[in-house]
């Protein structure tokens, strides 16, 4: 056989290019005439599945542990407690690091420690949904609140986000007034706060307006305002002040030491005082005050 043909007489690159053979034999039924066959038809092309960018790679997830079998609370009075111990440690858990963090953000405003770097790296480096507006905010709740008070809101229900939102108020008695009534139940949220927020702010800035065309009569009335609406912010708070202290007071053991039985009645004169001569200043205000309304 000669070189480069099989054995059908083709050459090799016949072969491969897929042509078959040539026979003069056929069956007796391949003899009978076939009927024309349709051309097959070609398979629909599926459609490709999109390839993601290099960025949008599946982010691998940490799993946590799977959890131990739980045990059953005996009692539904035992249910309750346990569901809320959890509900009480979890928010506080979840003021704590934020006020924690407060206190690193304050370091870093400072510039006296983690070197150059800034709060806007730091929320970059945390990812997460961390803004450098929240960490800021974290700073201002880490100095205006010590931790107690943070978890006495936190109890409360109160957001960390809305305890930090507060702690920015830079002016002591709006702030007060706006801790007052999230106490009272009537503030919850970060959108609440800026609305008690605004319409505090358009109440003094619409007390500080003139009212008059003579600069005295705006003087007297700027100072009316401003003296009475002090004078009604701290009057509240120490009436709610005096009434969470005599909570429960009636239930009290007298005092047995005369010493500390003395104390108490020396400092309970004192306040006496205080509160007389408060009075006085009051009634001076007051006559004052009728000198310049009219």
């Amino acid at each position: 056989m000669a070189d480069g043909l099989n054995l059908f007489g083709q050459e090799e690159d016949e072969v491969s290019a897929g042509l078959a053979p040539e026979t003069t034999e056929s069956k007796p039924e391949e003899a009978a005439a076939k009927p024309e066959e349709k051309p097959a038809e070609k398979p629909k092309e599926q459609p490709k599945a999109e390839t993601l960018p290099a960025e949008a790679k599946k982010v691998e997830v940490e799993v946590l542990p799977p959890v131990g079998p739980i045990k059953l609370k005996k009692t539904f009075e035992e249910l309750v407690d346990y569901v809320k111990t959890e509900i009480k440690d979890t928010a506080l858990k979840a003021a704590r690091i934020p006020w924690e963090l407060g206190a690193h953000v304050k370091e870093l405003k400072e510039g006296s420690k983690y070197g150059d770097h800034s709060v806007e790296e730091l929320a970059e480096a945390l990812g997460q949904g961390y803004r450098a507006s929240w960490l800021y905010e974290t700073g201002k709740m880490f100095e205006v609140y010590d931790w107690e008070r943070v978890a006495e809101l936190a109890a409360m229900g109160i957001s960390p986000t809305t305890i930090a939102r507060v702690a920015t108020i830079s002016d002591p008695s709006m702030r007060k007034r706006i801790e007052m009534k999230i106490e009272a139940g009537e503030i919850k949220t970060v959108k609440e706060v800026n609305r008690e927020k605004s319409l505090l702010q358009a109440a003094e800035d619409k007390a500080a307006e003139p009212v008059g065309d003579d600069e005295k009569t705006v003087a007297a009335a700027a100072k009316v305002r401003a003296i009475f609406g002090k004078i009604e912010g701290t009057a509240k708070t120490l009436t709610e002040d005096l009434q969470e202290a005599a909570v429960g007071i009636d239930e009290l053991d007298n005092i047995a030491d005369d010493a500390v039985n003395d104390s108490c009645v020396t400092r309970i004169g004192s306040v006496h005082e205080v509160l007389t001569d408060l009075k006085a200043e009051m009634v001076k205000a007051c006559d004052l005050m009728k000198k310049v309304i009219v």
